[in-house]
């Protein structure tokens, strides 16, 4: 009989939607079959994992870590399975017959501890204990424009869907109901509104008219919440809206009331939000709406931190579900710098777990047996033929891959995954691992159509032995290459190209072509499949022919073998006895190899080595460099870096490279045996200052055996970069490069990985105790431990939980928007700031990242400081915040207040903050200082600091900072002192509040030299000590208390002051005082009176004055005489004459005004003395020139004014100028000359 393949299993599409196959939908689930998902459920590791963590989220003391989730893996690893699962264990508790089966599975698996706990947590509902959770599940976006809505949706839905829940005792008044009480209220106001098409702002998307959009508000649709916004904008004179001020809560706060009430009311534990593909909805946010990502992902960020960090009941647990990290969705979407940032920050903030099917696990092949179902036929056939199967499972139990399997469960395995060879399908889920290979398409559940596709229908139109099923028909290893190439060859070009080329040539011989190629495909698919895939011998014979090595059907084999090492396409590595693909021809690059290497940095050492050659060093140290570690408790990401270090080392001179690290991890490399146990001797000497961490990671025999393939890999990459290097040479070289490099990572595992720790090949010691190794055994569980333990160094931490300033390290660039505008706000809060911004967000809008950082750091959730009375918010006093944040301001405040004979700098107070037990972020500090500074800061001085207080405070704590502050409070002499000046002033002095008196005295001295002029305060004229006090008062930076110390070393101050004298007021110090500032009058008054002097010379003869400078044309200086006193003139002639006041004159102007003044009056008062006529001019009209007196215009006439020549002028001054000869020297009639220039000028 003919049978195909085909006619025994069917592969349709619509095979993939049965029950146990399909992709559950997490959602749908929950809805429906919770019950039967669950008990068919069969625990992973990665379920074991979760299912721990879930048992301790739920108690009071748990972390916000371990109360917020995100399980990331593959299409198809089980995590939407997962989540009904945990659904229904929060729903229902562990009394179901569903979860009991479950319990008894995890007693079966080993893990009797954590089925007696979860029983224990999650007790029947009838339980008096009990304490289920509203689950409110979520899928993707939910169609909703944002991360919030759709969390409000999901919320809304699963309240009303609940038995015996009242939505409006539970959910309080949210964004929606505040739409429609300003929707109303708007239409109250313009009724002629409610039947207006909405196409009449540009709006008719969604909704026709205003009374639809209504509609939909009160049906709670997001569109009709964004289109609100948009048209209250519109309508509002281009108001925004606020929901605040219709009394609606944020989301935030929405579930933080229900999550109350639910507890309040039913007796609920409190939310427990599992998301279904969050990361769809991820993608959608960054790609598709016109949303602020950034803003999108600080809301989700407080969301978390203020719902997961509650101890009591009335608390969130969440769960989302992703394909990957979330800080890969930013990059993978193309999203700016800052939202990629945003999103790796925020991953901190959820505990993460790594949901993977694995090969050795059952759970995976139940999702492979349901991407195809057996024909009636072809079940009949396959139940004939159990002998068939128990050979096949036999032979494949001797693989490691299966070690974890009893008989019956492989057989079983091999049965659901039939037509799949067992090895295939475990070999799926090491692919799958890869997400480079599997995140474009479904690995899983599109296997058997790509292959399909790739074969154009060959797998199952091949003709199958009735006889021998479970045999030659059987998808074997090398079909994965068929659907798989694309993605080995973009990680592995060159051992691609090398496989292509030795595939060429064996068709080319024509003899036993399937066979070879399928020994090459198993090898080129074990680079990547890992190391239960390793090509020996006896793996090929199982995966290709069912068969032990020796057996008859396996004996093409080792001819198979013997022929492709003959062709130099295969060698065998003789200590492993793997085989590996080399390239085949006669291109010998072996000598080359070994030359160039002997070449690279000769006689030196592995840390050497790695230091000099940067590039490799980064690609075969990823962990190097520095790294965060999860949030502590309270919000602050901290950091430990990673570095490699040489031996011998001395343990005294090992020190963190950044104050801001918490931890530092060294990868010790010695030479040998002896070499690494005198390191972990050394190690028991290390110290760090500050009470940070060290630890080292220390390769028991050594890494010697690195030295040889690091030069290797420098070495080829020089014969790569060489010019002339052909095609064949280039091929054989990566081939050798790929090769190489395999080997370093494998020797690197087991010297600073995971295989190390299990094997006791390698050991990590904490500085100081040389006799207790860490126990872990990775990367991962390293990390864990390291962050316990310095979450343990700081236990006086504060909450500081906004993204952008709660990093302990990488100062430099966290930068919190404006920060000198919130510092004036906090200082400033009860006085200056206006009464919309006196709010707990200090008027910021809700949404912004300043907002963010407000609440994440003095908010109700965060250090709770700010407290709302029965009409204003303000901020708490120190008595009223709470520990820990009370000790912080405290020593905030005693530092910078104390009272101190020098400035104190405030880089030691930073590093007190910085270093355990608070750890504080510098960031944050400005932000808690000015709240501890409120009630002091008019007593504080920067020392050199320029503007105001707060500008100061915003740079203080920066790395690297330089500031200084001191308290301005003054003691007795020097109050005595400017008690004085104050009188000298003429200041008030306010004796309840001596301090603030002694400070405004300061500041009018100040304003008062500022005042003057300049040509008055830097005149040579003062004397020395007037000069230096100018000197003193005008030098920037100088503090309150220089000045006044100066001021003591005055002539006489000290000394009055040290008699004890109080005669009025310190009569005596204020006589002092008054002469030096008497000085400043003096030479101001004696400017002025210089000019007074010229003009007592003249004013007997006030009005011929007058007149002659009329007739002159000096009308300015004769309207300035026009005044009654001397005094009075001076200004507006100085003005007239220097077209500037005299206080900026110049010694030197000033007696040129004088004598220019004087020669003016002269001038007025000296008769002009007669004038022969002018010669004629004969022009036109042959008329003669009229005389004019100097000085005056001729009156307009109806005839043109004839044209006045340069001669006439000149006569007429040359008569004048000879007047004066007898009377004034050559220099005064110059000086003249030129005054008259500028005039006319």
């Amino acid at each position: 009989m003919d049978l195909q393949l085909k006619d025994i299993v069917s592969t349709e599409q619509t095979i993939q939607t049965q029950k146990r196959g399909k992709a559950i939908r997490l959602d749908d689930g929950l809805a429906g079959q919770s019950e039967a998902l669950v008990s068919y459920f069969t625990p992973t590791q990665s379920a074991l994992k979760v299912l721990k963590n879930i048992q301790k989220s739920v108690l009071p003391n748990a972390s916000p870590q371990q109360r917020a989730m995100i399980w990331h893996g593959i299409y198809g690893a089980g995590k939407s399975h997962l989540g009904v699962l945990v659904g229904h264990l929060l729903r229902h508790g562990t009394d179901t017959n569903a979860f009991k089966g479950l319990l008894k599975k995890l007693e079966n698996l080993d893990q009797p501890t954590l089925a007696r706990e979860l029983a224990n947590t999650f007790p029947a509902l009838e339980d008096s204990g009990a304490r289920p959770y509203l689950v409110v599940p979520l899928y993707g976006s939910q169609n909703a424009p944002s991360l919030q809505l759709a969390l409000l949706e999901a919320l809304y839905d699963s309240v009303s869907r609940a038995s015996g829940l009242d939505e409006k005792l539970i959910i309080p008044k949210t964004e929606y109901d505040a739409a429609v009480t300003r929707f109303e209220d708007i239409l109250d106001h313009k009724p002629e509104l409610q039947d207006a098409s909405l196409d009449k702002w540009g709006l008719m998307q969604e909704f026709l008219t205003a009374d639809n959009l209504l509609t939909g508000l009160k049906k709670r649709t997001p569109e009709a919440l964004e289109t609100f916004k948009a048209w209250h904008v519109k309508v509002s004179a281009g108001a925004a809206f606020r929901s605040a001020d219709a009394g609606g809560k944020n989301v935030t706060e929405a579930y933080f009331e229900a999550c109350q009430n639910l507890a309040k009311q039913h007796g609920y534990a409190g939310i427990a939000i599992l998301w279904d593909e969050l990361g769809y909805a991820l993608e959608n946010l960054l790609t598709k709406r016109p949303y602020n990502a950034v803003n999108e992902v600080f809301a989700l960020q407080n969301f978390i931190e203020t719902l997961c960090g509650k101890k009591d009941n009335g608390h969130l647990l969440f769960m989302g579900l992703t394909h990957r990290d979330l800080g890969n969705y930013g990059v993978d979407s193309g999203a700016e710098q800052t939202v990629i940032q945003r999103l790796r920050t925020i991953e901190g903030r959820f505990g993460n777990f790594h949901i993977e099917l694995k090969a050795t696990e059952q759970e995976g092949y139940h999702l492979l047996g349901g991407l195809r179902e057996f024909t009636s036929r072809g079940e009949a056939y396959l139940n004939a033929a159990d002998e068939n199967l128990e050979a096949l499972t036999g032979i494949c139990s001797k693989l490691a891959i299966f070690n974890n399997f009893e008989p019956q469960e492989l057989m079983h395995v091999a049965r659901l995954c039939y037509p799949l060879h067992p090895v295939t399908a475990a070999a799926l889920f090491g692919i799958a691992s890869r997400g480079s290979y599997s995140e474009a398409s479904r690995t899983i559940f599109t296997f058997y159509t790509e292959l399909d596709k790739e074969t154009q229908g060959k797998v199952f139109n091949q003709q199958v032995d009735i006889q021998r099923l479970y045999g030659a028909e059987l998808i074997r290893l090398p079909a994965l290459l068929m659907v798989y190439e694309q993605s080995i060859a973009q990680e592995l070009p060159a051992l691609v190209d090398m496989y292509h080329n030795a595939v060429a040539k064996i068709k080319a011989q024509a003899d036993a072509v399937e066979r070879r190629v399928a020994v090459l495909t198993v090898m080129l698919l074990a680079r990547v499949l890992g190391d239960n895939f390793q090509p020996t011998e006896k793996f090929l014979a199982i995966t290709l022919y069912d068969a032990t090595v020796d057996s008859v059907e396996a004996a093409y084999l080792q001819e198979d073998l013997d022929w492709l090492k003959q062709a130099q396409f295969i060698y065998k590595n003789d200590r492993t006895g793997v085989w590996e693909l080399e390239s085949g021809g006669n291109v010998e690059v072996g000598g080359l190899i070994e030359e160039q290497a002997q070449q690279v940095d000769a006689g030196m050492g592995t840390h050497t080595l790695l230091n000099n050659h940067v590039d490799m060093c980064a690609d075969l140290f990823p962990h190097l460099g520095i790294h965060d570690l999860d949030p502590s408790p309270a919000g602050i990401v901290r950091a430990y870096a990673v570095h490699l270090l040489d031996t011998p080392f001395e343990s005294q001179s090992l020190k963190l490279d950044n104050e801001c690290l918490s931890a530092q991890v060294f990868l010790v490399l010695p030479k040998d045996e002896r070499a690494a146990e005198k390191a972990r001797i050394s190690c028991r000497q290390a110290i760090v200052k500050n009470d940070r961490l060290l630890y080292f990671w220390i390769p028991r025999q050594g890494t010697r055996n690195l030295d040889a393939h690091l030069r290797r890999y420098v070495a080829i990459e020089r014969l790569l970069q060489q010019a002339g290097t052909g095609d064949s040479m280039r091929r054989r070289l990566l081939m050798e490069w790929e090769n190489n490099r395999y080997a370093l990572i494998k020797l690197l595992r087991e010297y600073f990985g995971g295989k190390g720790l299990e094997d006791g090949q390698a050991q990590i010691f904490a500085a100081g105790d040389i006799d207790n190794p860490l126990s872990c055994r990775s990367w991962h569980e390293f990390r864990d431990l390291v962050g316990t333990q310095v979450n343990l160094l700081y236990p006086k931490e504060v909450p500081v939980r906004a993204m952008n300033v709660n990093h302990l390290y990488v100062e430099k660039a966290r930068k919190i928007p404006k920060l000198e505008h919130l510092l004036h706000h906090i200082l400033h809060f009860d006085e200056d700031v206006a009464e919309k911004d006196r709010n707990d967000l200090l008027g910021e809008k809700e949404t912004s990242e300043r907002a963010a950082t407000i609440d994440g750091t003095l908010g109700k959730f965060a250090n709770d400081l700010f407290i709302q009375g029965a009409d204003v918010w303000d901020i708490k006093t120190l008595e009223q915040v709470d520990e820990p944040i009370k000790s912080v301001l405290q020593l905030m405040r005693d530092e910078l207040v104390y009272k101190r004979k020098k400035a104190y700098p405030v880089s030691e107070l930073r590093k007190t903050l910085l270093n355990p037990p608070y750890g504080i972020p510098s960031a944050a500090m400005p932000l808690f200082a000015a709240v501890a500074l409120r009630a002091d800061y008019k007593r504080l001085k920067w020392v050199n600091g320029k503007g105001a207080f707060h500008q100061n405070l915003a740079s203080a704590f920066n790395e690297g900072t330089k500031a200084q502050i001191r308290h301005e409070d003054f003691n007795r002499k020097q109050l005595n002192l400017l008690r004085a000046l104050a009188k000298a002033l003429e200041c008030e002095w306010v004796i309840q509040d001596e301090h603030q008196a002694a400070r405004e005295t300061l500041q009018a001295l100040r304003k008062h030299i500022e005042a003057l002029p300049d040509a008055v305060k830097y005149t040579a004229k003062l004397s020395r000590q007037a000069q230096d006090f100018v000197r003193e008062i005008t030098q920037p930076g100088r503090s309150s208390h220089e000045l006044v110390d100066f001021l003591l070393l005055l002539n006489g101050v000290n000394e009055a002051l040290r008699d004890g004298l109080e005669i009025d007021g310190y009569s005596e110090v204020t006589r002092l005082l008054r002469n030096l500032l008497g000085e400043f009058d003096e030479i101001a008054n004696a400017r002025q009176k210089e000019i007074q002097n010229v003009l007592y010379a003249f004013l007997d003869n006030k009005e011929k004055l007058i007149a002659g400078l009329q007739a002159g044309n000096q009308n300015c200086i004769a309207n300035a005489l026009s005044a009654e006193k001397a005094s009075q003139m001076v200004a507006p002639l100085v003005q007239c004459l220097a077209n500037k006041s005299l206080a900026e004159c110049s010694d030197m102007e000033t007696g040129r005004l004088s004598a220019k003044l004087e020669n003016v009056l002269n001038t007025a008062l000296t008769p002009l003395p007669p004038v022969s006529s002018p010669p004629t001019v004969t022009g036109t009209t042959n008329k003669p020139v009229n005389t004019l007196p100097l000085g005056t215009v001729k009156p307009a006439e109806n005839t043109p004014a004839r044209v006045v020549m340069v001669d006439d002028i000149l006569v007429r001054f040359r008569q004048v100028i000879d007047h004066y000869k007898n009377k004034a020297d050559k220099q005064t009639l110059l000086q003249a000359v030129d005054a008259l220039r500028t005039e006319l000028q």
